[in-house]
């Protein structure tokens, strides 16, 4: 269930699409235009960050700080019959400042979403390695979602699996995996010009 202010969980499982990435404050990110390279409907984007003034840190209980991030990623747009259909894919890795960690990030994604009137359907899946302050983890997650729109409604349903073997920096996963998995539905209405009520359930 979800957990409360004054609860807590050990559960390592992972949350998101967006699994281990990050980056520093200091890089760059470069974007190609629309109809990149003579496709229509292409563009890339490649992104770094650099930081090279963490202090080095090791031991299983010393906290792993992102050091320099590298990034690449594609996205594909075009039209099927009454649909406009989006993909994309991605590819981020990254180092930090631990040396006893036996891993760094290296994780993938990719997704789409394919549009037909008033109706959105859309998917994603990543999967890969991260570290998160003092542990290493490995796992995948995967979400799918669909919105309909109807005058002042909106109705949205969907599902998450995520899950991941977490262990100690410099530890091998041979620990149990942990998981998580979500369904959820709301109905939004437009009460007024910048007034949305909302009903949900999870």
């Amino acid at each position: 269930g979800e957990q409360g202010i004054a609860n807590t969980s050990a559960n390592n499982s992972a949350g998101g699409l967006d699994i281990g990435t990050g980056s520093d404050t200091v890089g760059f990110d470069y974007a190609t235009a629309a109809d990149a390279f003579g496709i229509d409907g292409f563009s890339a984007n490649v992104s770094a960050s650099f930081n090279s003034d963490v202090a080095a840190t090791s031991g299983a209980t010393g906290t792993a700080t992102l050091e320099n991030s590298y990034a690449v990623g594609v996205t594909y747009k075009t039209t099927a019959g009454d649909s406009t259909v989006t993909v994309g894919a991605g590819y981020d890795a990254s180092d930090n400042n631990n040396s006893s960690s036996t891993k760094d990030n290296a994780v993938y994604h990719v997704g789409g979403t394919v549009v037909t009137g008033d109706l959105t359907v859309g998917a994603g899946f990543s999967d890969g390695d991260w570290v998160a302050e003092n542990n290493q983890m490995q796992g995948s997650y995967a979400a799918i979602g669909a919105k309909y729109v109807s005058g002042d409604l909106t109705f949205s349903v969907g599902a998450s699996a995520g899950d991941a073997k977490d262990e100690a920096l410099g530890t091998q996963a041979t620990s149990s995996e942990d998981s998580v998995d979500t369904i959820q539905a709301s109905v939004d209405y437009t009460i007024a010009s910048g007034v949305t009520g909302t009903v949900g359930y999870r």
